[in-house]
């Protein structure tokens, strides 16, 4: 029974071929018939990565622009469509992509395309045709759709042409010319020019098996891979902007599929809607390792505090004015050094809290100040009283140098959890109190894995936990 099954399935793919490749070589010949009806369109092509050169060049294809279809001519293969697909006549296409109306039309017009893009050329032997409609048909038969997901990073540099960031599962790296082309040079934009269509270099790159669905399925979501990897870029992006200082983040997704599956014609792009102001985020290759130590160890954050003050950070770094930076970082430091039920005495307990994390006395009541006074000036920013001559401890600031001093306070805070084996005992109940009192059996639960500070570095220049 199986094989029969088989069999009357092979005979009518092999009467949709037939169909298919009548209706093509009609279409083919009317195109041809109109012979010198072109239409121009310009291609834009990165052709030289050192360089950043481009070039920009007028062509020409055949003109199917008010191209119809004959309803005689287009019956035979509406009737093997509907015997061989019994999506025909719904909107197929993926979640993550979109949902489109397949029918005859539409089918001939995507083949057209492809073909067209492939040879150039109305004139095609039977064999190449043969082996075109194959192929063609032969992507409607698979289940799920391997997806090609390209998210540039705004702002980043990686310098040394080899350098990429790698896990298992995606990479960062400078995109090739073909990558470039596919992504900006079809929005006829030039090197380096603003906007929502700016040109960035490096980009983050994986790929992920998508199901294909209609619009008949129940609620088509986004399939789990996609939701997953979403939650990466975001993690990505949080990574970059708590690991240094610069502007940086994710441009947008440009999602297509790996072998031009004609469900999805095109590439789909999902534009992220943050402002990221100009600059340079330059990695070096000496420090890859540190930042993939340093996803990692916050992709493992699950503390709502320790998350909030990742955050305020990552948010600080992209604020331009110097105010926003400063009441942002300070909320950051807020939620690791005021957690806990107490909520008397803030301002004391902030001070106390920070300063505690230093050894020598004189460096503690350094601190002290330091932190006293970045409470007291966040309290006048967020009341909207004016800044002038600001000063922090023992030194004076203008207001863009003081807002640098407080996002950087912030960040060394942060990298400092980060580091610990267990940060979430830093946000207990009785931790600060006993930390200010000297208890020795809390400083040994709150031991500094060594290898961690090793490869991380403490830029604050932290005292690692006895």
């Amino acid at each position: 029974m199986d094989n029969l099954i088989q069999e009357n399935k092979n005979l009518m793919r092999e009467d949709l071929k037939k169909s298919f490749a009548e209706v093509l070589k009609v279409t083919l010949g009317i195109v041809k018939k109109r012979g010198t009806e072109t239409y121009d369109y310009i291609k834009v092509q990165r052709i030289d990565q050192r360089t950043c050169k481009w070039v920009i060049e007028k062509r020409s294809r055949p003109n199917m622009i008010g191209l119809r279809f004959e309803e005689q001519v287009l019956q035979p293969l509406i009737k093997d469509l509907r015997k061989c697909f019994p999506w025909y006549g719904t909107s197929v296409g993926t979640p993550e992509t979109g949902h489109f109306r397949i029918d005859a039309a539409y089918l001939l017009r995507i083949a057209l395309n492809n073909l067209l893009e492939q040879f150039n050329s109305c004139s095609i032997e039977s064999t190449q045709l043969d082996e075109f409609i194959q192929r063609f048909l032969d992507s409607f038969e698979q289940p799920t759709i391997e997806l090609k997901i390209v998210a540039p990073i705004v702002n980043l540099t990686l310098s040394g042409a080899s350098t990429v960031l790698a896990e298992d599962q995606w990479q960062i790296r400078q995109m090739t010319d073909d990558e470039l082309t596919e992504l900006y040079g079809r929005r006829i934009v030039l090197p380096g020019s603003m906007g929502d269509f700016s040109v960035q270099r490096c980009a983050f790159i994986t790929k992920i098996n998508t199901r294909v669905t209609t619009t008949n399925d129940a609620g088509p979501l986004p399939s789990e891979p996609f939701v997953e990897l979403n939650q990466m870029l975001q993690r990505i992006e949080l990574a970059f902007r708590t690991f240094k200082s610069g502007p940086i983040g994710i441009q947008g997704q440009w999602i297509s599929s790996t072998d031009n599956n004609p469900l999805i014609p095109g590439t789909t792009s999902r534009r992220h809607l943050d402002y990221i102001p100009l600059g340079a985020y330059e990695l070096c290759p000496d420090e890859v390792h540190d930042f993939l130590k340093h996803y990692r160890l916050l992709k493992a954050v699950h503390h709502p505090a320790l998350e909030m003050a990742c955050q305020r950070l990552a948010i600080a770094g992209v604020r331009s004015d110097p105010r926003d930076k400063i009441i942002d970082s300070a909320i950051g430091m807020e939620a690791i050094l005021l957690g806990g039920k107490d909520q008397g005495e803030l301002r004391y307990r902030f001070s106390m809290n920070y300063a505690s994390l230093f050894e020598k006395p004189e460096e503690r009541m350094e601190k002290f100040r330091e932190a006293r006074d970045i409470y007291d000036i966040r309290s006048k920013l967020v009341h909207g009283s004016e800044l002038s001559d600001i000063s922090i401890g023992k030194r004076k600031f203008s207001l863009k140098d003081a807002a640098l001093h407080v996002t950087e306070t912030l960040r060394s805070l942060v990298k400092r959890l980060l580091r610990d084996s267990n940060p979430n005992l830093y946000f207990g109940d009785d931790y600060w109190k006993s930390r200010i009192l000297g208890l020795s059996q809390q400083s040994q639960e709150l031991r500094v894995s060594n290898d961690m500070v090793d490869q991380c570095g403490d830029p604050a220049g932290f005292p690692a936990d006895k």
